[in-house]
């Protein structure tokens, strides 16, 4: 019997999510600077991401989000964390 994965357990760093898979931003557990400069950006919880492009040797992570294209380095993107669906 398959067992219903909880909220918690569907919470994954954006580093891990494959290229072309649309994500919803659930936590920015980080500083005022850094939350600060994401939601610059428009990238706040609750919104949906769609990962285009993650370079390899731990790079930028590129993502789409209302029709805009935005990069963002490694460090910060393992820090987002979002909700697979």
């Amino acid at each position: 019997m398959q067992e219903k994965l909880t909220t918690a357990e569907k919470r994954v760093p954006l580093t891990r999510v494959p290229a072309g898979k649309k994500v919803k931003v659930t936590e920015l557990p980080m500083g005022g600077g850094s939350r600060g400069r994401l939601a610059g950006m428009g990238i706040v919880p609750g919104v949906e991401i769609k990962l285009i492009l993650a370079h390899p040797l731990k790079g930028p992570i590129v993502v789409e989000l209302d029709g805009n294209t935005v990069a963002i380095g490694h460090n910060l993107a393992r820090r987002i964390m979002v909700d697979e669906q």
